[in-house]
């Protein structure tokens, strides 16, 4: 998969302990990652708040055919894999950076730029206890969605 930090040598155990390392320095409380079947967490508290990341594994089926429809060894699909998780605990990784650089400079407070991610009372994320009435239009959460004709030009 082409994208940020394709094609990179870093291991994801490196990636893993360099993050939970930036974490500390931020102030983060609790760090830990697990893996459950095909997917990673990462879990960490600040300001009393448990966030959490999950990180989907792809699976080698998805790399057994190129793009050109011809098969490949399960050895170069297995790689693909592996190279893959790397390449997203890298992603992570810069993500984690960019979103407590937009708190440093003051354009968005941690709640907002964190909020989907804040896991809430009965162990679901924000966006995971939002999605179903953002998916249903019935705009149960805040009432009528405004039209983007309504929102206006500008600030």
């Amino acid at each position: 998969m082409a994208g940020y930090a394709a094609g990179t040598s870093v291991s994801a155990d490196r990636s893993v302990d360099a993050i939970k390392s930036y974490l500390r320095k931020r102030g983060a409380e609790k760090i830990m990652t697990m893996e459950e079947g095909d997917s990673a967490a990462l879990l960490f508290m600040m300001d009393g708040r448990v966030i959490r990341f999950w990180i989907q594994m792809p699976e080698v089926n998805d790399y057994l055919v190129t793009d050109q429809g011809r098969e490949r060894k399960i050895d170069v699909a297995r790689k693909m894999v592996d190279d893959e998780w790397k390449r997203r605990w890298r992603v992570l990784s810069i993500v984690l950076k960019g979103k407590f650089e937009l708190v440093d400079s003051g354009i968005v407070e941690l709640d907002e730029e964190f909020l989907p991610h804040i896991v809430t009372d009965n162990g679901e994320t924000v966006y995971q206890r939002m999605k179903p009435a953002l998916d249903s239009g019935s705009g149960e959460l805040f009432g009528s969605m405004p039209s983007i004709k309504a929102l206006g030009s500008g600030r």
